[in-house]
C-alpha cells in the first residue's frame, strides 16, 4: 500500500481506513483510484478529497511510471494554426523523448465527457487542451492523478479565474491565443514571458 501517513499524526493511513471514513467499500476506493466511470461523482469527489487529505500517493504516480505521451486535445482540426500547434508540440515532445497522441472531442468550450476516463487510463506525461475552459471537476481529476495540463484558448478569451498569457503565432495580423496551465499538483505555473 502506498498510503502516506496523516499529516497531523505522522501515522500511516490505509485504504481500508479511508474507505471506512468515506462510508464506501474498498472496491469503490479501487474504482476511484483506477479512474473507473462507474462511481457517482459525489462519491468520487468525497473519496479523492479524503485520499488527498491523507497524503495518499498512488502507485505509478512518479514521473517515470507515466506513459511517454503528451496528449494534445482539440475540438476540431480545421484551421492552419491547429497544424502549427501540432508541429510545435511534436517538436518539443521529440526533444524530450516523448510521443504525441492527438484526440478530437467535445466542442469549443470543453472536451467530451468520455475523454477524462480515457486520459486517466493512458496516464500521459502531460495534456495540452485547446478549449476555452475546463470544468473544475475535470481539472481536479487530472490534478488527483498528478497529470500536468495546459489550456490553450482558441478564442483568446480565457476565464478570468485562470492565469492568462498571450503568445503571438508569429504570423502578421494573426490573433493572439490565451494560455493557462497547471502542474497537476496545485502549484502555480511558471512566470509567463508576456502576461496579458
Amino acid at each position: 500500500m502506498n498510503a502516506a501517513g496523516s499529516a497531523a499524526t505522522g501515522e500511516r493511513t490505509t485504504l481500508a481506513q479511508i474507505a471506512e471514513e468515506a462510508g464506501v467499500s474498498l472496491a469503490t476506493i479501487s474504482k476511484v483510484l483506477n479512474g473507473r466511470s462507474d462511481v457517482a461523482a459525489s462519491t468520487r469527489e468525497k473519496v479523492e478529497l479524503l485520499l488527498s487529505g491523507h497524503g495518499y500517493q498512488r502507485r505509478g504516480s512518479a514521473p517515470g511510471a507515466r506513459s511517454a505521451l503528451i496528449e494534445l486535445v482539440f475540438h476540431e482540426l480545421d484551421r492552419i494554426w491547429s497544424m502549427e500547434l501540432i508541429d510545435g508540440v511534436e517538436s518539443v515532445a521529440k526533444q524530450h523523448g516523448l510521443s504525441v497522441v492527438l484526440t478530437v472531442t467535445g466542442d469549443r468550450h470543453s472536451p467530451g465527457k468520455e475523454w477524462i476516463e480515457g486520459v486517466l487510463r493512458r496516464r500521459p506525461a502531460g495534456v495540452v487542451l485547446v478549449f476555452s475552459e475546463l470544468a473544475p471537476e475535470l481539472r481536479e481529476r487530472l490534478r488527483s492523478r498528478a497529470i500536468p495540463f495546459v489550456i490553450v484558448d482558441p478564442a483568446g478569451d480565457p476565464s478570468p479565474t485562470r492565469p492568462r498569457w498571450a503568445r503571438p503565432t508569429g504570423r502578421a495580423g494573426s490573433r493572439r491565443r490565451g494560455i493557462s496551465s497547471s502542474s497537476g499538483t496545485g502549484a502555480s505555473p511558471p512566470s509567463p514571458a508576456r502576461p496579458t
